[in-house]
């Protein structure tokens, strides 16, 4: 089922709750249609994802920021 499938099916409080997260840098679920939460990121040239209470960083990836990759024509 495509998102164009679910958005009919979304109550106007579940399409709500998509806008606000479910603690650090994750949507709401919403259960009942079978859409996980899903973890977000941020930042221009990679991502970094914690777990846990305290927050441990685990392995992430990078990518060469566009400005220096672009400086180096």
């Amino acid at each position: 089922m495509s998102f164009v499938d679910l958005l009919p099916e979304l109550s106007l409080a579940e399409k709500a709750s998509l806008l606000s997260g479910d603690g650090d840098w994750w949507t709401q679920a919403v259960p009942r249609l079978g859409l996980p939460s899903i973890e977000l990121g941020d930042g221009p040239h990679g991502l970094r994802t914690e777990t846990g209470v305290d927050m441990v960083w685990v392995p992430s990836t990078c990518f060469p920021m566009l400005s220096a990759l672009a400086a180096t024509w």
